[in-house]
């Protein structure tokens, strides 16, 4: 098991995609590391994350109808992960 405590979670559109490899390995080797590093995303990307290492510490923003009702499930989401930092390597909509 991984150690716990407050965590450092990842905002992130779409996990894993093939253009940000530099996030994952960043992600994997804070893993490796014991960090207690969590990904929310947006977007799982299943067939990506089945490669991962790390696939149990990703977890995906409900679909949401609205922004409100996004912001609402992301909210939660970052809730439930007990953070400690947040970090998001881009301006997109999961880094909003």
């Amino acid at each position: 098991m991984k150690a716990s405590g407050r965590s450092i979670v990842y905002f992130q559109q779409d996990f894993p995609n093939l253009t940000e490899t530099f996030v994952r390995a960043e992600i994997e080797e804070l893993y490796k590391r014991d960090y207690p590093v969590k990904v929310l995303c947006l977007r799982a990307n299943r067939e990506l994350l089945a490669q991962c290492s790390f696939s149990e510490i990703v977890h995906e923003v409900p679909v949401a109808t609205t922004a409100q009702d996004l912001l609402r499930a992301m909210v939660d989401g970052a809730k439930a992960l007990e953070p400690r930092y947040f970090h998001t390597p881009w301006a997109t909509e999961a880094g909003r």
